[in-house]
């Protein structure tokens, strides 16, 4: 009953106070309902205006968040232009398409970027070729003869052994040693074997290959690598894909450069695997 009489008394005094108000001044309810709400109280919005200033890079920590995300995405940056240089080289060295989780990259040659080369008629005969022409001639290799080459005994040299780690059988072959003091045998020569001409012909050595291709070409950069050309003789053309080699002759004086003409090699047997 104390709570009764206690809300009791509060009620009175409220009347109270609404009996007693003066004229112009609100009442304890119209104070309580009629209030301008504060955030439109014009001394308040004065207090919550804020001013702002312009950032400036001093003003960031160099540790800071932002920071570290910038060079994450640096790094994104940096790992895909890798992985493209590798992928451009594979593919441009192997020939095939660089298959890699979500799809493959595969490069498209265009015939009009081929180089052309004219054949004229030979002034020589057959003798120049060391091994004998087939139908299932395959590889032909062109350049100077080298200098552990015997006439007598043909199969004794290092080229011969490096053919026959390409599993090339006898008549899927055939070397060319030309003079180098007659260019107009580059490469001429392969009038003689127009009809059983090869897709595939090693050039062995800077001079046969720039003589071959009919333009300076640096050997470092472009051996082991495919170079499809178009050879044309009596109006006829044909297309033959390139491999320049390192000479016999380089790899006898320096030996460290074998393992890299052992890729090469391993690269043309790719390729002929592909054609047939």
């Amino acid at each position: 009953m104390s709570q009764f009489f206690q809300y009791q008394r509060l009620f009175e005094e409220l009347s109270s106070i609404e009996a007693s108000k003066k004229e112009g001044r609100l009442s304890y309810s119209e104070e309580l309902f009629n209030v301008e709400p504060y955030f439109l109280k014009k001394d308040v919005k004065e207090k919550t205006e804020v001013s702002l200033t312009p950032c400036t890079t001093e003003s960031i920590d160099s540790d800071a968040k932002p920071k570290e995300v910038s060079e994450k995405h640096g790094e994104k940056v940096d790992l895909l232009k890798n992985f493209s240089k590798f992928v451009e080289s594979k593919v441009e060295k192997t020939g095939k398409p660089f298959r890699f989780p979500g799809g493959e990259i595969q490069v498209q040659e265009d015939s009009h970027s081929k180089d052309k080369v004219i054949v004229q008629e030979a002034q020589f005969d057959q003798s120049v070729f060391v091994d004998p022409i087939s139908d299932s001639l395959k590889v032909l290799f062109i350049g100077e003869s080298p200098k552990d080459f015997k006439a007598k005994e043909p199969r004794s040299s290092l080229l011969y052994k490096m053919i026959q780690a390409m599993n090339l059988q006898e008549g899927e072959f055939s070397r060319v040693f030309l003079d180098p003091s007659m260019p107009e045998l580059w490469p001429n020569c392969l009038a003689l074997i127009w009809d059983k001409i090869p897709q595939v012909i090693v050039s062995l050595g800077a001079y046969g290959t720039n003589h071959l291709l009919k333009k300076k070409e640096k050997l470092s950069k472009i051996h082991g690598k495919k170079h499809p050309i178009e050879v044309e003789y009596n109006e006829q053309v044909k297309n033959i894909t390139v491999f320049p080699l390192f000479h016999p002759d380089i790899l006898t004086i320096n030996p460290n450069m074998k393992r890299s003409a052992w890729i090469d090699l391993q690269e043309i047997m790719k390729f002929l695997d592909k054609k047939n």
